[in-house]
């Protein structure tokens, strides 16, 4: 009786974890005045810092995508936006705005965009800057693969 618990709990945990196939990751920039910024998924890590279209993560075989951006002023209040933009090709020349956060103030901004049917190649966040400020973006991202 014990092996069959012990059995039982092993497949049910083996299952689980199949059925949970999902990534995660996160990137951070800083966006000062009238600069424009992208921020792309992978690409965070020494060798490939900053992050670019040519070393972003790839989405084919992924469906459902949730992105978070975080907007802090460092100086200044918030001005410009950050776009949340799905790329059709590798090189992210052709785009399609998804979701728009307006950066305005002082304080903390949040924006959370869930697709349950994505179908890009890629996704970035395009930050863009105005007046006199510089602001702090970080973007964490969770996918699932296509089942």
């Amino acid at each position: 009786m014990k092996y069959l618990i012990s059995l039982l709990f092993l497949l049910t945990a083996l299952v689980t974890k199949a059925q949970v196939q999902y990534r995660e990751g996160f990137d951070q920039d800083t966006v000062d005045n009238t600069e424009t910024v992208y921020l792309y998924p992978g690409g965070t890590t020494a060798a490939t810092s900053p992050s670019t279209a040519a070393n972003a993560t790839d989405f084919r075989e992924f469906g459902a995508l949730e992105v978070n951006i975080w907007a802090d002023s460092l100086s200044g209040s918030n001005a410009g936006s950050a776009i949340l933009q799905g790329c059709y090709d590798d090189a992210c020349n052709v785009t399609y705005d998804i979701a728009t956060l307006t950066l305005n103030g002082a304080a903390q901004q949040v924006s959370r965009t869930e697709d349950s049917e994505f179908s890009f190649r890629k996704f970035r966040v395009k930050a863009t800057g105005t007046g006199t400020m510089s602001t702090k973006l970080r973007m964490g991202y969770v996918w699932k693969r296509k089942t």
